[in-house]
C-alpha cells in the first residue's frame, strides 16, 4: 500500500509510516499525472519535461506510450490532484485570486509550474505540429473537473475561463440537488440527430456525427455534465447560460459506445 502524504506546507511532509523527509519550498503539495501516447517519432523534451515537474510538485509522474500508428502526438492527458476542495478552489477565485496561483490557507495548489514547462515541451517539438492537450483533469478533495479539449479552440487559453465559470456557477450547479457533486464534465452537447443513444453527450475522439466546423470556444460555456455519489439518477446536465438543471442524463465517450453497442445488439436480436 502506497503511504499517505499530508502537509502543512511548512518544509516537511509527514508520512504514514512515520518517516520524515525535507520538502524544498518549491515543492507544491499536489500530485500530478501526465499520459501521452505517439507514434514512431521522437518527441524532445521529455526528459525535461519529467525533471521539471518534478522539481515543483511533491508528486509527479509521467506516462508514455507508443504505437505503430505513425505520426507523432496522438493523446496527452493531464490530471492534478490537490488537498484543496472545489468549494475552497471556488471561493478564492471569487475573491479575485488568479486560477493559476490558488492558495487557501495553508493550502496551495499553483498550476502555473506545469503550464510553463509544458509550453517548454510544446516548443520542443520541432516536427510535431500538434501537441495540444486531449484532457485536463482537476481532482480535488470534494468533486472534480474533467475539461475536454475541443477542436479548433485552445484549451489552456481558456483554463482560467473555464474555472471562473465554474466558480460562478458552482452554487445554483448544487442547488436543490439529491446528492453530493462528484464530478463535472466541461463540455457536453446536445445530439439531435435521429440515431442518438442519449440526447447529451461527450465529443466522440471517432465517428464524430456531430458537426465539429460549428464547434468553438463558446461552447466550453454552454452545457456541463454532473455526475453525482450513489443516488437514484447519478447524473444531470448544467445549463451555463441559464444557470439552471436539465434534469437529463449525459454520455460519457465510453458510457456512448456502452448504450450503442447495447442497442445494436438488442437490435439484432
Amino acid at each position: 500500500m502506497c503511504p499517505q502524504i499530508s502537509s502543512n506546507y511548512s518544509g516537511a511532509v509527514q508520512l504514514e509510516s512515520g518517516r520524515v523527509r525535507k520538502m524544498t519550498e518549491t515543492k507544491i503539495p499536489a500530485a500530478i499525472r501526465v499520459d501521452w501516447w505517439y507514434g514512431e517519432r521522437v518527441l524532445e523534451g521529455e526528459e525535461e519535461l519529467r525533471a521539471e515537474l518534478a522539481e515543483n510538485y511533491a508528486v509527479s509522474i509521467v506516462r508514455t506510450r507508443r504505437g505503430g500508428l505513425g505520426g507523432g502526438l496522438y493523446q496527452l492527458f493531464v490530471e492534478f490532484l490537490s488537498q484543496l476542495t472545489l468549494q475552497e478552489v471556488a471561493r478564492v477565485l471569487l475573491e479575485g485570486v488568479a486560477f493559476d496561483l490558488i492558495k487557501s490557507g495553508t493550502k496551495i495548489f499553483f498550476i502555473r509550474p506545469f503550464l510553463d514547462a509544458y509550453q517548454r515541451f510544446k516548443s520542443r517539438q520541432k516536427e510535431e505540429k500538434r501537441a495540444g492537450i486531449d484532457r485536463f483533469r482537476l481532482v480535488f478533495q470534494d468533486a472534480a473537473i474533467t475539461i475536454e479539449n475541443l477542436p479548433h479552440t485552445d484549451m489552456l487559453g481558456e483554463l482560467g475561463n473555464i474555472l471562473q465559470a465554474v466558480a460562478e456557477n458552482l452554487e445554483p450547479m448544487t442547488r436543490g440537488t439529491k446528492g453530493q457533486l462528484f464530478e463535472v464534465f466541461i463540455p457536453v452537447f446536445e445530439d439531435t440527430s435521429d440515431e442518438r443513444v442519449c440526447k447529451f453527450r461527450t465529443l466522440l475522439r471517432t465517428d464524430e456525427t456531430l458537426d465539429v466546423s460549428r464547434i468553438s470556444r463558446a461552447d466550453y460555456f454552454k452545457f456541463w455534465g454532473l455526475d453525482y455519489y450513489g443516488v437514484a439518477f447519478p447524473s444531470c446536465v448544467y445549463d451555463v447560460e441559464h444557470k439552471a438543471t436539465i434534469h437529463e442524463q449525459f454520455c460519457t465517450e465510453s458510457q456512448y459506445w456502452n448504450s450503442k453497442m447495447y442497442t445494436q445488439k438488442r437490435g439484432g436480436a
